[in-house]
């Protein structure tokens, strides 16, 4: 699925999002704009509508309801404010999928990821709403035995899987907020780069691979953007680059997922290749 927040497509002239003639675009709500507190209200509720969306964490409704009561403006509260359904039905989606894949729970799921609702930090819900996207993502690319490490106190990756007989651990970057302008493949491969060295994400691939000996890892790229490429060619062109630049390793794999569709082709994409 595409990312969660809101569907979206190229920027229209009045501000609004349009989807071009043969094109399906899925992307982050912005947060711009001026909030309608009527289908905010409606999207606080379908929320807690159990019987009609039964796989939304409680994390997520109590962290919603305190940004509404501190009149937080962050991006689900502004996706809700434009499509209160279409928002908590792509929710309940990505969290149902990933709750059958784990056989987890909704709630367990999102307790993985140390999200906590207090925290009003604008990053936080992405990030984890991230690692659930890269479950199911997995998934659909023929993983199995896919499990989402609980955070603790010692440093660990994100997600550990398993295909065709050979481990994976996987490392999720969001990226910190979401992209108001295109970048080219060079600005993203060097944004890979700096997430998985500088901010030594490296090190938390390293040491739990340390653990299952022969491993591959995984750095994948959550890139989300308002103005899309057309084509996928330029994403897989920053993952070759980035992985060039950390030496070529072949146990080392890039991954970007954008969540977007163009012309029915989805835009993630992974270098090298899934042998």
């Amino acid at each position: 699925m595409g990312a969660v927040f809101c569907r979206s497509g190229s920027d229209s002239a009045d501000g609004g999002e349009t989807a071009e003639a043969g094109e399906t675009r899925h992307c982050c709500c912005t947060g711009r704009g001026v909030m309608d507190e009527t289908n905010l209200e409606a999207g606080l509720k379908l929320l807690k509508d159990r019987a009609t969306y039964p796989h939304i964490p409680t994390r997520v409704i109590k962290y919603a309801e305190r940004c509404h009561e501190g009149g937080i403006q962050e991006r689900l509260i502004s996706a809700l404010s434009v499509d209160p359904k279409g928002t908590v039905s792509d929710i309940n989606k990505m969290f149902a999928k990933a709750c059958r894949i784990t056989r987890l729970s909704a709630d367990d799921l999102m307790a993985a990821t140390d999200f906590s609702p207090k925290d009003t930090d604008p990053t936080r819900l992405p990030a984890a709403f991230a690692e659930i996207r890269m479950i199911n993502h997995l998934s659909d690319e023929g993983f199995s035995d896919i499990r989402l490490e609980k955070a603790g106190v010692r440093r660990r990756c994100n997600i550990i899987a398993r295909r065709q007989s050979v481990q994976y651990v996987v490392e999720v970057a969001n990226s910190p907020q979401e992209a108001e302008y295109r970048h080219d493949s060079e600005q993203i491969a060097k944004w890979l780069v700096k997430r998985l060295v500088r901010d030594k994400k490296s090190e938390q691939l390293d040491s739990t691979a340390s653990e299952f000996g022969q491993t591959k890892r995984v750095f994948v790229g959550v890139y989300d953007t308002r103005n899309p490429y057309s084509s996928p060619d330029e994403y897989l062109n920053a993952a070759q680059r980035a992985w060039k630049y950390c030496g070529c390793d072949p146990a080392l794999h890039f991954c970007i997922m954008t969540g977007l569709l163009a012309n029915d082709v989805s835009e993630d994409c992974v270098y090298p290749p899934w042998p």
